[in-house]
């Protein structure tokens, strides 16, 4: 019987013997399911698109109780709480007529409860497991309709998402946490809302002393009823919905950031309120220079800005370029040393903050590099179909025109939600940052493949090979690296792009595409679909519209064996192994951090990627080094740092990063990587090439000919005395980052 309703979601009707009023089967549209039968319960296959609905005719007002358990957790407790005979016998008294209960995996538990529950003739009692389309018709039948029914409740999990959807509909809500979840935030946004009187709070015990108290009070506050809902404390322990809360609860435009203020540009704001227009689009040609009285030479506009308190280090040497914590003060200046001067025009900020050595840049600074920055927090997010089912955002060379040889993107998939099955002319290479997918593929050779990895852990599918990606129980968020910079996620077909009066193009000539299955059966004839899979016309009647991209899906099996599909041809050899484990890959722990390296010599399958997953603690660096012949392309997923790129023959500049950047640095461009914050910065390394190789400066130095080293950069001897003669990778450092500023003669940057 499991494997029944594995994959189906269910509508139940009881037979209520008792029962007088007369039900019909509503017709929907023109095709039909057949219904199942287990004991005494009637099953309707696939409820998310039930062609039937039961209709009463019976005349009476209606008054719905809905309840869920969620998604991601077991709650028993909860279907057997609602199932007692006293909650029951409460629903009855307070006029309730229908119970509808999405049960989530507890729905075999729930099959056994409802052969002894009380069974009332007034009321009819539903259930289904899962509902792809979300549960929002089952929120809205709560809702009061006008000669038809009364309003009834909610009685769900602590979900932030299912008690925000019934608070903007503003329907009585009653919050049950789950004792069984470990971190149990669900109970401390149970007792905030609470407090504020916009949910009840129980626990099941309770239940039916709170199905009456929503009948006694009638009067939870609805959304909107003040001005900030606050639950930011609980909110920000969840994942997800944070920052819907605050936006939602602050309707108004909300301006944190610091920026100038007072009269700009000629423009003295605020300007007046009018009510009617006056004036004119144009000046008077008597404006024009040469007519116009010219502007005093003092005593006019001023451009002085006074009060400005400078940060440590700032008027240390330039060349020094010591890192400025433009965050200790409000209004940072573009000084360092004797360069640079006070700002008075427009500006943001935290911008600036964010960006210290673009805005004061270090005096070695020189030339032109091209940028090699990019947030990926300013990358236009995509959205899944269907109810929050994740989102994806990119960084290609739309965004950063330098980085021809790479693409990356950013994707999030909510518990259960697929990307859709597809393949790719790129190479596709990802780590996967939070959570865990299940992720399966075959070959040309018709092997199959499955596996299930998680935060950490590494995949690669080679161009031409169709695979799925599905999150697990705690959904996922990971990072996919293509080798192609004009790889764009959200086209099946990228155009040549223009930069710069250059045309960009692979080094193959072709551009990269994406092919999904949904858009492949919509694009074929479905008399040709009909004889490829030897199956009659009628069986593509339901297929997608259109693209489904990122969607909600059916909870994956907790067997992987149960979803292993082993064709003639078997399995995947273990050396074409599409993923490797390499959270459990212990790190290369040196002084200042620590470096674990993935490439070809211990994942076969990815021929010519290669990645150092770099940790650097605060006050240490990634040492001055280059990449031979492939570019690198970099990911920050946490901490805050910074790196000078020199580019051959006399350029460089500095770039600042914080977690959730791109960074990109051409082949020989030496480079370093300095953690410039008090967190350990984290770093994923890319290159295209079979294994992860790197010239070091100091190495190179220490294995060069003495003299040849004297005579080129007088260095001292004892200087060269102390280079190491193995590559170190990651340098130590004083925590103090501005501490040369009192010795700048001194060893401040590395000892104290």
């Amino acid at each position: 019987m499991p494997l029944l309703y594995q994959n189906a979601y269910f509508h139940i009707h009881y037979p209520l013997t008792s029962f007088k009023s007369k039900w019909t089967l509503e017709k929907v549209d023109s095709v039909y399911t057949e219904p199942i039968t287990i004991g005494d319960s009637t099953i309707w296959s696939n409820y998310e698109n039930s062609d039937r609905r039961w209709k009463e005719e019976s005349g009476k007002m209606e008054k719905e109780c809905f309840v869920t358990v969620g998604a991601t957790a077991d709650f028993p407790d909860l279907v057997a709480g609602v199932l007692s005979a006293d909650m029951i016998e409460a629903l009855g008294e307070e006029g309730y007529t229908r119970l509808t209960m999405q049960v989530g995996r507890s729905y075999e538990y729930y099959l056994n409860l409802q052969k002894t529950a009380l069974q009332l003739p007034s009321l009819k009692i539903t259930a289904f497991a899962f509902n792809k389309k979300g549960l929002g018709e089952e929120m809205l039948s709560v809702k009061a309709v006008e000669g038809k029914s009364h309003e009834g409740v909610v009685i769900s999990h602590a979900g932030a998402g299912t008690i925000l959807d019934a608070m903007r509909l503003g329907l009585p809500i009653i919050v049950v946490a789950n004792p069984a979840l470990l971190d149990n935030h669900q109970e401390e946004l149970a007792t905030e809302l609470a407090a504020q009187g916009y949910c009840h709070k129980s626990d099941v015990k309770g239940l039916k002393e709170a199905i009456r108290q929503v009948g006694r009070e009638q009067n939870t506050k609805k959304w909107g009823d003040t001005a900030k809902v606050s639950v930011s404390r609980p909110l920000d322990k969840m994942v997800g919905y944070e920052e819907e809360v605050k936006v939602l609860a602050a309707p108004a435009p909300q301006m944190s950031y610091g920026e100038n203020t007072g009269p700009v540009g000629g423009v003295t704001p605020p300007i007046p309120t009018v009510s009617t227009t006056s004036g004119s689009l144009y000046g008077p040609s008597s404006l024009l220079g040469e007519i116009a009285a010219p502007s005093p030479v003092s005593g006019g506009d001023s451009a002085f800005v006074t009060d400005f308190p400078l940060v440590n280090g700032q008027e240390a040497d330039l060349d020094l370029g010591l890192y400025l914590d433009f965050n200790s003060v409000e209004n940072p200046q573009p000084i360092r040393g004797t360069g640079g001067q006070t700002e008075p025009g427009a500006r943001t900020y935290d911008y600036e903050k964010l960006n210290p050595d673009i805005y004061a840049p270090p005096g070695t600074d020189s030339g032109s590099v091209p940028q090699a920055q990019w947030p990926m927090g300013l990358s236009h997010n995509r959205f899944g179909t269907g109810l929050r089912s994740g989102f994806a955002r990119q960084q290609t060379v739309d965004q950063l025109p330098a980085a021809v040889e790479f693409a990356g993107v950013d994707m999030r998939l909510a518990p259960h939600a697929y990307r859709e099955l597809h393949w790719h002319t790129a190479n596709e290479w990802s780590i996967i940052m939070k959570g865990s997918v299940r992720v399966s593929a075959i070959n040309e050779d018709g092997e199959s493949f499955i596996d299930d990895i998680s935060a950490g852990d590494v995949w690669f599918f080679p161009a031409g090979v169709p695979h799925s990606i599905q999150a697990l129980d705690e959904g996922a968020e990971f990072l996919l690296v293509f080798d192609q910079g004009t790889f764009n996620e959200d086209s099946t077909v990228i155009n040549p792009l223009l930069y710069f009066g250059s045309l960009i193009l692979l080094k193959d000539g072709t551009d990269p595409l994406k092919f999904l299955v949904s858009e492949m059966f919509l694009r074929n004839p479905k008399s040709v679909l009909s004889k490829d899979l030897q199956t009659p016309v009628s069986a593509f009647d339901n297929l997608p519209t259109g693209q489904l991209y990122i969607f909600e899906g059916t909870p994956a099996s907790p067997n992987i064996q149960d979803q292993q599909i082993i064709g003639p041809n078997g399995i995947l050899p273990v050396n074409d192994s599409y993923t490797y484990h390499f959270s459990q890959q212990e790190p290369y722990v040196v002084p200042g951090g620590q470096v674990k390296i993935i490439d070809s010599t211990t994942f076969p399958i990815a021929t010519n990627f290669a990645a150092a997953l770099v940790t650097i603690e605060p006050g240490a660096m990634r040492e001055i080094h280059w990449h031979l012949t492939s570019d690198e392309w970099n990911f920050f997923l946490q901490g805050s740092a910074r790196i000078t790129i020199f580019a051959a023959p006399e350029a460089s500049q500095t770039f600042d990063y914080t977690a959730g950047d791109v960074g990109y640095i051409p082949a020989s461009n030496s480079h370093y990587i300095e953690n410039t914050g008090t967190e350990d910065v984290i770093v994923l390394e890319m290159l295209k090439q079979p294994k992860f190789t790197d010239i070091s400066v100091a190495q190179w130095l220490a294995l060069t000919p003495r003299q040849i080293v004297l005579d080129t950069l007088h260095l001292p001897n004892d200087t060269l005395n102390n280079l190491p003669q193995e590559k170190q990778y990651i340098k130590q450092g004083n925590l103090n980052l501005t501490a040369l500023a009192a010795d700048p003669n001194g060893t401040a940057a590395y000892e104290g």
